[in-house]
């Protein structure tokens, strides 16, 4: 905490010093005729790439410029489009300077250039290995929230906690303006939430990363990019929802920002409160006489809530200087209840009662410092950043069971538990960009991480003999430390309609784990080599992508544990656990910016799988994770956008797959494939005095992967938003997964045991959400964290 304290101490002096030596101003009005003009982009300059200060002048075209540091003579350099540009030398003697009276006259090719820039922004474009999709030229900008954009984007789903997928697969990672999102879980959601569909400029779909990106994931990128800030001043939003599913939630929240011409400041926070359900149904069929039928109500309780505040100072030169720092809590007061039946033939054997309360705060803490240095032809880049990491975590609750059915003959059982959970992760990373050639870009990179892990299992039962395995088992301490280096390189070739980027990635981990039951350690390097190929022609873009991806195994996962989930199932660790490796291509087309089709598809081995063990002889079920497996998925994705009218805008997409797997596990043998679809519209009703109504829908056909089949789930959901105050509110009532029809139904079949597993959550949801904008609305984020590799495997 000392070190940190001397960090912060330097990082404010750096930052404020600059600001204490410019005292001189230049204040001024800027008009178009009779009338101030806004918005214009004034600036100072040594020379024409060298930008000592600007500003925006704001609603009565007044401004005000503080030079960064002292020069003799500069040029002071106001525009506007569709205006020319005004010009004048100013020297320092002039200073300070007030009352600048500057009027602009209209350029004579206005109009021209109005078209060209309208040209230029393509609703979806493919650039070396991503597929970016434009927010507002897409037609989804008006949604009232980050996540109905994401929802929106074809192959991105949400999850019923929520959580972004891609392409089905949860394992995606998700980066804000290019940068690695430390935040996770409810911490991203409500991030992407609080942004308004207004706030975010494009997402990048990067299903292939190039060797600059971490090779952590194996599903692909998201890439968040919001818009810049258009004016200074300060700006902010603060908006409050109401829901009901079958428990009332509520959602309250801020955003506020300052820019001038040398700060970029934000402050971010928020307060949810959820109360939620899951319906779980778990049927083991056993041969021919044995039949397990468990049936649970979860009733979690959360109260969430994160203060975030952001600093970036522009120095000299292009340079940049900024730090961030977001502060979490989180507690989850959660209670299950519910009975397992247990029959032989056509005769009640056993029924077991189940009830279960967990007491869960989580509390997390991560900062970052960030510097930029870009050349004055704004070619050539160099990022620097440090990052760090704190998370604690306990879990604290009491399991009790009981036999209503012959007492007499069973025990009951009461157990307590307390888990504790805590790492410590810092990292470092620098990248460097600059031109070779006219045609030839060449980038490089290092990073380094460092993470720390504490765990401790503490049980005590008051019949030690109900247990499925003895108590001392139960009882773990888990110590792991993990170091990751890396390094890459990679360079970009144009070619009149042709763009070439190969890079290499090499990473090489160290890790060591010891515990009460066993110690490990290993060490490996992976090399990591991506390729892309974009070709135009006629208004239509080709594009090929190749990356070999990892995926890392969770640290809890590593732990050679044991968890007493029920009288039933059992979950544990396992040490021995490696990493999965992936070779991933895909082929897209893009069709005049509009129509854009992908066929994509991944090769992978020691795929991390969840193992469903049945022991016959003990009468439960062990779960655990293990390389289980090796295949392939290939598949096709289509999205097609069609405007029968102005008002009325229609996107349908569709995404089938083949998904072939085997595993060689011992008891968990398997060789199957199967085909899988999924069909979703998006219809878009914007209508006159800013009324706006959404209405989406999907259905996911039944499909197979490995031993496991899914059935067929679908849903739609609709929305109503509407303007006021000159936009400055916006109310929005919304009515999710109307059906009830979206939930987990699996059956998986193994060794002549065969699974049917049911979660119903609390899907048909109805909320209410009012949002006031206030200031300017456009705002720029400072910079997040950049350790989402490592939070990752939380």
């Amino acid at each position: 905490m000392r070190r940190t304290a001397i960090l912060i101490i330097i990082l404010l002096n750096l930052m404020i010093s600059p600001a204490l030596m410019a005292q001189e101003v230049i204040e001024g009005m800027v008009r178009a005729g009779s009338g101030p003009l806004a918005y214009a982009t004034v600036s100072l300059r040594k020379n024409p790439g060298k930008v000592m200060a600007f500003a925006y002048t704001d609603e009565k075209g007044h401004f005000k410029l503080n030079p960064k540091s002292a020069f003799s003579k500069a040029l002071l350099k106001v525009e506007f489009m569709g205006y020319k540009t005004y010009t004048d030398t100013l020297s320092s003697a002039d200073l300070p300077l007030n009352g600048l009276n500057i009027v602009l006259s209209r350029s004579s090719n206005e109009l021209g250039e109005v078209k060209v820039v309208a040209e230029k922004r393509n609703a979806i474009s493919l650039k070396n290995d991503k597929l970016v999709y434009d927010v507002e030229q897409a037609g989804i900008a008006g949604s009232s929230e980050g996540l109905e954009v994401m929802r929106q984007i074809p192959g991105i789903s949400l999850d019923k906690d929520e959580n972004i997928k891609f392409r089905g697969s949860s394992g995606v990672k998700i980066m804000i303006n290019g940068k690695d999102s430390f935040l996770k879980g409810e911490a991203l959601r409500e991030f992407v939430r609080s942004l308004n569909g207004e706030d975010i400029a494009s997402v990048e779909i990067i299903a292939q990363p190039s060797a600059r990106y971490g090779a952590e994931g194996t599903t692909g990128i998201i890439n968040i990019n919001l818009k810049r800030k258009l004016k200074g001043g300060i700006t902010g939003r603060v908006y409050s929802t109401v829901g009901y599913g079958e428990y009332f939630k509520n959602r309250n929240g801020t955003n506020l920002y300052y820019s001038d011409s040398l700060w970029n400041l934000n402050l971010n926070a928020y307060y949810n409160k959820n109360n939620s359900v899951n319906h779980r149904r778990v049927e083991q069929v056993v041969g021919d006489e044995r039949r397990i039928v468990q049936n649970n109500e979860w009733l979690p309780i959360g109260v969430s809530k994160s203060v975030n505040f952001g600093a970036e100072r522009y120095l000299e030169e292009n340079q940049t200087l900024s730090t961030s720092w977001r502060f979490t809590a989180d507690d989850s007061d959660e209670h299950t209840f519910g009975n397992t039946i247990e029959t032989r033939g056509d005769s009640l054997y056993r029924k077991v009662t189940l009830n279960k309360n967990a007491d869960i705060p989580v509390r997390n803490l991560t900062g970052n410092l960030y510097y930029n240095n870009t050349s004055e032809d704004m070619k050539t880049k160099f990022e620097a950043q440090l990052n760090y990491s704190y998370y604690n975590k306990e879990n604290e609750n009491m399991l009790e069971t009981g036999y209503p059915v012959n007492p007499e003959d069973e025990n009951g059982l009461k157990l307590f538990s307390l888990n504790k959970t805590r790492y410590n992760i810092f990292s470092g990373k620098a990248d460097y960009k600059t031109p070779i050639s006219s045609k030839v870009n060449f980038e490089a990179g290092l990073k380094y991480s460092n993470i720390d892990t504490r765990y401790l299992n503490n049980y005590d039962a008051d019949n030690p003999e109900a247990l499925l395995i003895s108590e001392e088992l139960l009882d773990n301490t888990l110590n792991y430390g993990e170091q990751l280096a890396a390094a890459y390189s990679q360079a970009a070739i144009e070619l009149k309609n042709w763009n070439f980027m190969a890079g290499l990635r090499a990473e090489y981990i160290s890790y060591e784990g010891s515990s009460i039951n066993e110690e490990f350690s290993d060490d490996y390097v992976a090399w990591f080599p991506s390729f892309s190929v974009n070709y135009k022609k006629n208004g239509n873009q080709y594009q090929f992508a190749y990356s070999r991806r990892i995926g890392r195994p969770d640290y809890k996962d590593l732990n050679p544990f044991y968890e007493y989930m029920d009288p039933y199932t059992l979950g544990r660790g396992n040490p021995q656990l490696r990493p999965e490796f992936y070779h991933s291509f895909q082929l897209n087309f893009n069709h005049r910016s509009s129509v854009s089709a992908s066929l994509y598809g991944y090769l992978y081995k020691d795929k991390i799988t969840r193992v469903i063990d049945y022991d016959k002889g003990e009468n439960f079920t062990s779960l655990y994770r293990a390389n289980a497996s090796k295949g392939s998925r290939f598949g096709t994705s289509v999205n097609i956008p069609y405007e029968p009218v102005e008002w009325w805008e229609i996107q349908l997409s569709l995404n089938g797959y083949y998904m072939y797997e085997r595993s060689e596990i011992p008891e968990y043998r398997y060789d199957d494939g199967g085909f899988g679809y999924e069909l979703r519209f998006f219809q878009n009703f914007d209508l006159k005095k800013d009324w706006l109504i959404k209405l989406t829908g999907f259905y996911s056909g039944a499909s197979e992967s490995g031993n496991t089949r899914f059935r067929p789930v679908y849903d739609f959901s609709f929305s109503i938003s509407k303007k006021f105050f000159n936009d400055k509110l916006k109310a929005e009532l919304s009515a999710r997964d109307i059906l009830k029809r979206s939930y987990w139904d699996s059956v998986i079949e193994q060794n002549n045991v065969t699974t049917y597993w049911t979660n119903k959550w609390e899907t048909r949801k109805f909320a209410l959400t009012l949002t006031y904008n206030f200031g300017n609305n456009n705002a720029k984020e400072v910079k997040e964290a950049s350790i989402d590799e490592e939070t990752s495997r939380m």
